[in-house]
């Protein structure tokens, strides 16, 4: 909850304004840029690097303006298996260095290999399975999430997000399976995604939409800054349920959080219509047309 994270859409877009391609690799030079563009402060950057059988990780905080240090961290990983272990360490200490406070930290804090996996290989795989569907190709994306899951079975976030990918492609019964899966393997997670399988199983298994609210509710409370999935959830489960007015409360604070989220912007439309408020969803409209924004929907 300590650091408000640049979202991926406001990075593509971003990139998109630099004439640069969305999926661009970020090196120093151009996530500074992007840094400067977007009013980031800091720029986190990461490097790896063998050492015979062991593995040397660092990672720095610099200042996006001056490239000035501000915290830097060096661990070593004595194998492959366990570079995630020594880097979800990094990771928490770097929080410390930036200035979060022990006992958010406590509060917060979930190793890596159990917050995600324990294997690179499959959090290679969930990451590409993520940024095919990102690029509009959910059912090609299917096998990436497939393959993590086959590559590490307790990999619980990858189990929601197989089960995301069969809803995006209109398969509501196999997008059921896997959603029970991760809601079994939940408490294995961070509070964040914990929040996120928990509201996702209640909306394709359960129907229950009073609690799918009630975990989402609680993810934008705890993570208010954060500018991931839960806000543009929320909104729609308000949406679902006829809510529209803080349908539009929940879809405007995800495009303040990330003015690309293409998504984001189309659900706010829909709920200003539902509202018979048709000169902002006709705003809206035009701001995202303005902004070159794009979806198959």
């Amino acid at each position: 909850p300590f650091l408000s994270i640049l979202a991926d859409a406001r990075i593509r877009e971003t990139l998109r304004l630099m004439r640069r391609p969305p999926d661009d690799r970020i090196t120093n030079e151009i996530g500074r840029e992007i840094c400067q563009r977007t009013g980031v402060k800091a720029l986190i950057e990461g490097s790896i690097s063998a050492l015979g059988s062991h593995y040397v990780l660092t990672l720095e905080a610099v200042n996006a303006a001056t490239s000035e240090a501000i915290a830097r961290l060096q661990v070593e990983a004595e194998s492959k298996e366990r570079v995630l272990h020594a880097l979800g360490g990094a990771a928490t200490e770097l929080r410390r260095k930036l200035g979060e406070s022990l006992a958010s930290i406590q509060k917060y804090d979930a190793p890596l290999e159990e917050a995600t996996t324990w294997s690179l290989e499959a959090l290679g795989a969930y990451t590409l399975a993520r940024r095919t569907n990102v690029a509009g190709h959910a059912r090609e994306a299917i096998p990436y999430a497939l393959r993590a899951i086959e590559l590490d079975p307790n990999f619980a976030m990858a189990h929601r997000y197989l089960s995301v990918l069969y809803s995006n492609i209109n398969e509501p019964e196999l997008s059921k399976e896997p959603a029970r899966r991760a809601f079994e393997l939940r408490d294995r997670t961070g509070e964040l995604e914990r929040l996120m399988i928990e509201q996702w199983y209640y909306y394709v298994v359960t129907g229950e939409m009073d609690r799918r609210i009630e975990a989402l509710e609680t993810a934008t409370q705890t993570y208010p800054r954060n500018p991931g999935a839960q806000w543009n959830e929320l909104g729609a489960a308000y949406e679902e349920t006829g809510q529209y007015d803080k349908a539009v409360a929940a879809f405007r604070e995800m495009l303040r959080l990330s003015p690309g989220h293409v998504y984001a912007s189309g659900s706010l439309a829909n709920a200003f219509l539902a509202l018979n408020r048709l000169a902002e969803a006709k705003e809206v409209c035009f701001q995202a047309a303005a902004r070159h924004m794009d979806s198959p929907d």
